[in-house]
């Protein structure tokens, strides 16, 4: 199984640093801890800083007995993993600075419980200001372990974009009287470019027979977008800062973006594609591929800005030779136990499927930030629920 793509390069010198250790499974909650304590300027090793063809044992030990503080993530996921109780042993072993921060509630073992007891505990869940949880985070960990402010790692550089269709700028101006017959008119499905050059670009048009009505479809390095979110399954939400829809994976269920939810599925998605009959996209459009992700986010080609919409933010991405662009607004998702997932950095974020799986468990998702990242991940567990921004189905 492929695992998160390393936010940052784990430290490697000789001033003080901080020693992680976590469940691979919270690999997505942690990343984002270790991203902001590192944005802080502390100096952070974790595991994924190991050197290809490095003995892993040798290598997590030295970098243990080399560390000032020990700083362990607890959840269940870390109660069932070997590595980290291991790890805590060897800390305990070395009289180590330990400091456990509590990610989840969690049930310890009798035998971990005691080995904890004397150790600081932080319980991010008990922390409604999620800033105070950082505060109490920060002012633990010894001094000598931070250095300057610095920014997280981004592979996708962002710069300021210009919005040349008439319709599309007015919505990213918040203009609310653009009307629905500038967006939709009546026609089959089927696909026309229109005669442009890159000084007077104008968004693709799109047909689909879905109320018999025509989607302006928006090309972004040679992928056409749709302008808004899947709602409910075969429609398109009203506006494109309208988060639509939650979906697990390969299937067509829809399930709200906010609120409690009954009658959630928790078994896992079968297939190793989304089926098009599981699809909800509205006619003629279908859940983007990897590939077409990957032009979403080519850097040489496309560039992003966060900005908020409406009220709404998300990601502005937009291509560089037509001044096309799409907005992505964020909803965070729906973690595997139905529960809305909230970012205790950057609030919510955005969070969108694939049509491909990584494994059995898992398929693959952009995922973005308010700092910047943005990724095509493989680490999103089928059951959770996601947005999707379908692409014209060519």
């Amino acid at each position: 199984m492929k695992s998160l793509i390393s936010p940052f390069d784990a430290y490697k010198g000789n001033e003080h640093y901080i020693f992680v250790s976590y469940a691979h499974r919270n690999s997505e909650i942690v990343f984002r801890h270790i991203t902001r304590l590192r944005e802080e300027g502390f100096r952070i090793w974790y595991d994924e800083g190991i050197d290809p063809g490095t003995d892993w044992s040798d290598e997590i030990a030295k970098a243990l007995v080399n560390s000032t503080t020990f700083l362990v993530f607890v959840s269940p996921e870390m109660v069932e993993s070997h590595n980290v109780k291991k790890e805590i042993v060897f800390a305990l072993s070395r009289k180590k600075h330990m400091i456990a921060a509590h990610i989840a509630e969690t049930t310890l073992p009798d035998g971990l419980d005691m080995q904890l007891s004397n150790i600081q505990a932080l319980l991010e869940n008990r922390f409604i200001d999620k800033e105070k949880f950082y505060e109490q985070l920060f002012a633990s960990l010894p001094a000598t372990t931070r250095g300057n402010k610095t920014t997280a790692t981004n592979n996708n550089k962002t710069s300021k974009v210009s919005l040349k269709s008439s319709w599309l700028r007015k919505l990213f101006a918040g203009d609310n009287k653009v009307s629905e017959q500038q967006i939709i008119e009546d026609s089959n499905i089927k696909i026309k470019k229109l005669t442009r050059s890159p000084t007077s670009a104008r968004p693709l048009q799109i047909n689909t027979t879905d109320s018999n009505k025509k989607t302006i479809g928006i090309e972004i390095n040679g992928v056409i977008w749709a302008p808004c979110n899947v709602d409910v399954p075969g429609t398109f939400a009203a506006n494109p800062e309208d988060t639509g829809m939650f979906y697990q994976w390969n299937r067509k269920k829809a399930w709200p973006t906010t609120g409690e939810v009954s009658d959630w599925d928790y078994t896992v998605p079968e297939g190793d594609t989304w089926e098009k009959s599981n699809d909800p996209s509205p006619a003629g459009w279908r859940v983007p591929t990897d590939d077409e992700v990957d032009k979403l986010l080519d850097k040489e080609k496309v560039t992003d800005e966060w900005i908020t919409l409406n009220g709404i933010k998300g990601k502005k991405f937009t291509d560089k030779t037509n001044d096309l662009s799409i907005f992505l607004p964020v909803a965070g998702y729906r973690v595997e136990s139905c529960k809305i997932y909230i970012d205790p950095h950057f609030g919510l974020y955005g969070s969108y499927w694939n049509r491909e799986q990584e494994d059995d468990n898992c398929a693959h998702g952009l995922e973005f930030f308010g700092n910047g990242y943005a990724d095509n991940d493989g680490w999103f567990g089928k059951k959770a629920g996601r947005l999707i921004r379908p692409v014209v189905n060519n």
